[in-house]
């Protein structure tokens, strides 16, 4: 069942960093679920000037930012070498996209400050444009046995304009299904794991770089996770993992039709923390790694096939 509220989301990755590139409604809208929202924020400066009367003056204004909540099912568009609805969000979060023609499309993070991209993204909200200008973010994909691919966007940028009473818009959106989480997913750390929830958090650091003439976001360090539940069994091999600071492989594999195939990979995992807890009447462990390089930017991909 839809649920309908006066709301629509345009995201496009930017040519210059915080000019307005003008996302259209035909070719970069998102299909956003319920929590997207927006939230300016302005800082509020106290003084304490001599005066002859208790209580406070008003406060100064200072700094202006926005962040944007978005989130997002996650599906293919549906060809297998065309970016996904998510693409640019993505790109936004310091990943970097490799199209590899009618196969696949990639994205891994980048170091490099001339990599690092931006968007700007248009938040149509109950009559009202808000704009976000050179946003910036950070995602985490969060999958449930049974239950749609999600990823949340949390995007943040400086703002100085107020919105505009504007009427909102119908984007052409993507019309693959989600991708939902089922048996046929297989989830290893080497070997096949079944797993009944499965987290990939990019773990982004958004730095402010605040001066006069700007106010700039960028995304300036990044410490990613992944998070399993699996089904317990009576081994202490994950036991002494955690102790030993073993290396894993992780792979993750969502999906079965061409198009709309979404995997995450990375090469050198670390646990950091495990616990015992229960779903379905069965024991589990909670099982959480650090993603780490190997050689360079290379702590996961994300794969659209």
């Amino acid at each position: 069942m839809a649920t309908i509220f006066n709301k629509a989301f345009l995201f496009k990755k930017e040519t210059t960093k915080g000019t307005d590139i003008t996302p259209s409604a035909a070719t970069d809208g998102v299909r956003v679920e319920l929590g997207f929202g927006v939230t300016p924020l302005v800082d509020k400066i106290a003084y304490n000037p001599v005066k002859t009367t208790m209580g406070a003056l008003k406060s100064l204004t200072g700094r202006k930012t926005i962040t944007m909540e978005v989130p997002a099912l996650v599906r293919g568009s549906g060809a297998a070498g065309t970016a996904p609805e998510v693409g640019d969000l993505l790109q936004a979060c310091g990943l970097v996209e490799t199209v590899a023609a009618a196969t696949s499309v990639t994205y891994a993070p980048t170091s490099s400050a001339a990599a690092l991209e931006s968007g700007s993204a248009y938040a149509y909200i109950d009559g009202q444009l808000i704009k976000a200008l050179g946003a910036v973010g950070t995602c985490s994909f969060d999958c449930t046995i049974n239950s749609p691919l999600a990823a949340n966007f949390s995007l943040s940028a400086g703002f100085d304009t107020a919105p505009t009473t504007t009427a909102s818009v119908a984007p052409t959106l993507d019309a693959t299904q989600p991708i939902v989480m089922t048996s046929a997913d297989v989830i290893s750390d080497g070997s096949v794991l079944a797993v009944g929830s499965f987290t990939l958090d990019l773990g982004n650091e958004i730095g402010d770089h605040y001066t006069t003439g700007g106010n700039e976001f960028t995304v300036s360090n990044r410490a990613p996770t992944v998070t399993i539940s699996k089904d317990s069994v009576s081994t202490v091999a994950d036991w002494n993992a955690l102790v030993a600071g073993t290396e894993f492989s992780l792979s993750a594999a969502f999906g079965a039709n061409a198009g709309n195939v979404m995997t995450i990979t990375a090469a050198k995992a670390v646990m950091t923390e495990q616990s015992i807890a229960e779903r379905n009447e069965r024991q589990t462990k909670e099982l959480t790694f650090e993603l780490v390089e190997t050689s360079g930017d290379d702590q996961f991909a994300i794969a659209f096939t």
